[in-house]
């Protein structure tokens, strides 16, 4: 990588199977570019997977490329700190495209701060679990007993009571736009036991947490999602421990809910759950390091990969398609299943690598957003993906020490390792 004492250069864009000219290489010889870091084909960004897609799901291909110009200070009100180098890397190979797609590659930017202005929604609440819908921002400290839900305006403010009644070891929590009512997974951590409540959002008078019932034992839920359009369910994953415990359960929106079902039921136990998506009929969601699918209805579950993995990390869907975050700091995509959920169709393409330990993946507006641990900026912080310009942009610095991510509008949402909850634009 080029070291921040270096002079701005332009990227230089190394495409896989090209052959260097001999005046490329007296200019690298000569030193030109001396201390930039070229990666080969036997480093981590090629790392031997296929894909198969061609057209508007089509990938990336090739190898990782070099480093480029300087990077800029972070800023903004959340916490700013100094830039990576930006560079170019060329991914997701490789793939039927790949004679196109490495004359294609993908430009890897530091952060902007007059791009991405950083500002402060609500400071000091600790380890919070959060939430957005159009309008606020809902949270609650995570695993603390006698705890209120919060909202505070996205647009900033005074922070309001968001239910009537305390809480113990809240585990997840959900304030989805087209609902009044505000869900909270709590539970008991000790004992690994779980329950889902709601609140009214906006309640007329006294506002008491009203429990979504189920007939047997279930698990710390570890997230939940709802359906944006009909049928509107709300959808949970929880923990199991042992055999014939409830995994991934439903309940009808329809006036809040006030009863969960379970639509798949883990045969082994030990299941941690993990991020969830529900499109198109079916629901998809991540345990023990792999991704799986099971109908709306219910039945039994299949692999949502064709090559299943076992550090799957974060989904996202945008309607058509499902993106799965790697603990490799890969991102792959796959068109949703048919309604049958039964695994079945074109295999998934990786189209982002080189992002370590990204997580927390959202997709909007054609754009892919997450954390990562690291980077070909040389640090990590929250990343914005245009799909069509195939850029990414670093919104966010890695001296901020963002933990979670939600977007909501045209802003993505962040909570930061100290507690702050605070607002960028998403880049659209």
């Amino acid at each position: 990588m080029l070291g921040p004492s270096l002079h701005r250069q332009p990227a230089v864009q190394v495409r896989r199977g090209a052959t260097p000219s001999a005046g490329l290489l007296s200019i690298l010889a000569a030193g030109l570019f001396a201390g930039a870091c070229f990666k080969s084909l036997d480093e981590s960004l090629l790392d031997g997977a296929s894909g198969a897609g061609a057209g508007a799901t089509g990938g990336l291909a090739g190898t990782g490329g070099a480093a480029g110009s300087a990077g800029v200070g972070g800023g903004g009100a959340a916490g700013g700190g100094a830039g990576g180098t930006g560079g170019i890397l060329e991914d997701a190979g490789p793939d039927v495209n790949d004679a196109s797609d490495a004359e294609t590659p993908i430009q890897v930017l530091p952060h902007d701060p007059a791009r991405f202005p950083a500002t402060s929604i609500a400071g000091a609440t600790g380890n919070s679990l959060i939430s957005v819908d159009g309008s606020f921002a809902y949270y609650i400290l995570a695993d603390t007993s006698t705890q209120t839900p919060t909202k505070v305006p996205l647009t900033g403010g005074s922070g309001a009571a968001a239910g009537g009644d305390a809480l113990d070891n809240a585990s997840y929590i959900l304030g989805p736009p087209q609902s009044l009512f505000l869900y909270l997974g709590v539970g008991n951590q000790a004992t690994e036991d779980g329950r889902i409540v709601r609140f009214f959002k906006e309640p007329e008078s006294t506002n008491p947490a009203v429990e979504l019932t189920h007939a047997h034992r279930m698990g710390r839920v570890t997230a939940m999602v709802a359906t944006t359009s009909a049928p509107f369910y709300l959808f949970a994953v929880a923990k199991t421990a042992g055999p014939g415990q409830p995994h991934i359960l439903r309940a009808d929106m329809a006036g809040g809910g006030s009863q969960l079902e379970a639509i798949y039921t883990d045969p082994t136990g030990n299941r941690t759950g993990g991020a969830l998506v529900a499109q198109r009929g079916c629901v998809y969601w991540t345990t023990n390091g792999g991704v799986y699918t099971v109908p709306y209805a219910g039945g039994d579950r299949a692999a949502a990969l064709a090559t299943q993995v076992s550090d799957a990390t974060s989904l996202a869907s945008d309607g058509t398609r499902l993106f799965v975050a790697r603990a490799d700091g890969s991102i792959w995509q796959r068109p949703l299943l048919g309604a049958s959920c039964d695994g079945s169709g074109p295999p998934e393409q990786r189209i982002l690598s080189g992002f370590t330990g990204a997580t927390e993946l959202v997709s909007y507006a054609r754009r892919l957003a997450f954390i990562a641990s690291d980077s070909e900026l040389g640090e990590g912080g929250v990343f914005s993906y245009d799909l069509d310009a195939r850029v990414v942009e670093q919104a966010v610095p890695a001296s901020v020490n963002a933990r979670l991510l939600r977007h909501s509008g045209p802003r993505l949402v962040y909570r930061t390792s100290s507690g702050t909850i605070a607002r960028v634009p998403d880049g659209t």
